[in-house]
């Protein structure tokens, strides 16, 4: 049995949003050696991610990631229970929305509907790595 968790947050304003780039270089490093998976989706201001494993590692994983001061408005979308993992080997598949798109997209498809969302993104995204 698989543990997901998607959460909403918002960028610090007057960060430079190439960070972007180093977190998830790092977030496969260490989502790797945690034996976790998922997908992080940015905008320029807003970020989604679905984070998908072993549950300790998931809960571990997320409790990290809401201190971390480079965003805020943190906002627990859904968690739970899955039989399988939604995006198999990628430690930290990373995709880019066009502005301003994702806190709508976010809204509009809360909690479980919001991870199967993200799941049919990989599909569509204009930029999109798998990693």
């Amino acid at each position: 049995m698989q543990y997901e968790l998607v959460y909403a947050s918002r960028v610090v304003p007057g960060l430079d949003p190439r960070f972007v780039a180093d977190v998830v270089r790092r977030a496969r490093v260490k989502n790797r050696r945690m034996g976790v998976t998922g997908l992080l989706v940015f905008d320029g201001d807003c970020f989604c991610q679905q984070l998908e494993g072993g549950r300790l590692a998931v809960l571990e994983l997320a409790e990290l990631i809401e201190k971390d001061p480079r965003h805020s408005h943190y906002r627990l979308l859904h968690e739970g229970a899955r039989a399988e993992r939604r995006f198999g080997n990628w430690h930290m598949a990373y995709g880019l929305l066009p502005a301003d798109d994702l806190e709508s997209l976010v809204d509009r498809h809360p909690g479980v509907q919001m991870a199967d969302y993200l799941e049919s993104l990989t599909a569509g995204l204009s930029d999109f790595s798998a990693g």
